[in-house]
């Protein structure tokens, strides 16, 4: 199982247990974060859910690992 999200400007796949790199969050360290814009979801056994332009309900949630700081 899979989504597609919109982050930052940008898209992003995401998948149960990865980990990814976003810009422009302001949650602290440990704090849970919630995707509302939720483009694509391929769902187990094969089916999958597009959005017009986001799916109806669609949230992917996360735990804030660290804040890094660019040059």
């Amino acid at each position: 199982m899979y989504a597609i999200i919109n982050s930052g400007g940008r898209q992003v796949r995401v998948e149960p247990g990865s980990v990814l790199t976003v810009d422009h969050r302001t949650e602290p360290t440990g704090d849970t974060i919630t995707f509302e814009h939720v483009l694509f979801v391929e769902q187990e056994g094969g089916g999958f859910v597009a959005g017009t332009p986001y799916v109806a309900g669609g949230r992917v949630t996360g735990v804030v690992d660290d804040q890094v700081l660019g040059p």
